[in-house]
Order: C-alpha cells, then structure tokens, then sequence
C-alpha cells in the first residue's frame, strides 16, 4: 500500500482508496499484536453483544479491513447506536466521544453530496454512514435519532437508491422525534413476522 504510486499530491483531491482502511488494520495488528478482527471482538464487538461475526484476512492474517465483514443487521444497527448515542451502551463508555465526534464530521469532499470523515461519509445535512461493498448500509441520523440498516445487492447504478430512500421516504415519515406509546400487540405482531421470513 505504501509503495503504491500517487496520481497527484497527497491533500490535493481525495480519491478513496481501499488500502487505506487495509492499512489501518495492519497499523492494529502491529500496535495491539492482535488482528483488527480479534481487536473489534474484545473493544467493540464484546461490549455491545455482537459474537457472529467474520472478517475475510489475508494470507498472514490481516484482517482486510476494507471488506469482507460479516455481520447481521441487528448487530450492524447497535455500531450505528452506539455511534448515536456518542460512543455509550447501556450507560457504559465504549468509544471516546471526541473520537465519534471527529470520525463522523465531514473533513473532505468526496462527491458532490458526501463527504469523508474517518471511515465514515458524512453529508452536509448531518447524517453519516458507513458504506458496505454492494449494498450495505449503516446511516445515523442524529437529528431525528435514526438508525437504518440496508442490507442489499445492488449494482453500480442502483447503488445510491438507500440514500435516496432514506432522505425522501423514510426520515420524511418520522412525523414526531418523541418515542411511540407502548404497543405490545404491534411488537409481538412485528416479532412474529420476521420470525416467519427468518424461517421460510
């Protein structure tokens, strides 16, 4: 990654790149002696009750870092809460504040409407998101105190549509930022629903 050769002066234009993120992994492995994987499970992952997860590695067990973490959907939702709520779970302190703060503002420009913060994309209306290969999506939108999780396979040219989704349907149909009155028979309607699509 350090060899590769640079198209224009480093700060001039952002361009993102794959093997920055490997390299963080690799810059983990040689500062913690352990993989980013392995970090994640006991700093991370552990504290929020996250436990099925992969992470592709190379063949001398760098965890890819950019790619190839397997994870489900719920547990994609707690990373975006636990950024929500300023790095808390459950009252306890899991990632700095300062870090959420700084590594979800935008601090160049990537697209005409994004941004880039710290492994995080960030748009100028406040929301921020973590952009999976293919169609995998956490957005925070602290303003309405959203998390949304898109999980999908899209191509190149649909690949924008969660975006969009989310901006034009869905933040749009949160109609009040107080939490909804108790609804036990909705939630248990709810549960069982995804309990039947979970098990065809």
């Amino acid at each position: 990654m350090l060899d590769l050769p640079m198209a224009e002066a480093a700060g001039t234009r952002f361009e993102y790149c794959n093997g920055g993120s490997f390299l963080l992994s690799a810059i983990i492995q040689e500062t913690t002696g352990m993989s980013a994987l392995s970090f994640a499970e006991e700093h991370l992952f552990g504290p929020l009750g996250i436990s099925d997860v992969e992470w592709e590695s190379n063949p001398q067990g760098t965890s890819l870092g950019y790619s190839g973490l397997k994870m489900r959907p719920r547990d994609m939702a707690k990373i975006g809460y636990l950024y929500l709520k300023g790095g808390l779970w459950e009252g306890e302190r899991v990632v700095p504040s300062e870090w959420v703060e700084a590594s979800t503002r935008k601090h160049t420009s990537a697209t005409l409407e994004d941004g880039y913060g710290y492994q995080w994309w960030a748009d100028d209306s406040g929301i921020y998101m973590a952009l999976g290969y293919g169609g995998q999506f956490i957005f925070v939108a602290p303003e309405k105190e959203m998390v949304v999780v898109v999980v999908s396979e899209l191509g190149e040219r649909d690949f924008y549509f969660p975006q969009e989704l989310l901006t034009e349907a869905i933040i749009p149909a949160a109609r009040s930022d107080a939490p909804l009155p108790e609804n036990p028979e909705g939630v248990a309607l709810l549960e069982a629903r995804i309990q039947a699509l979970a098990n065809p």
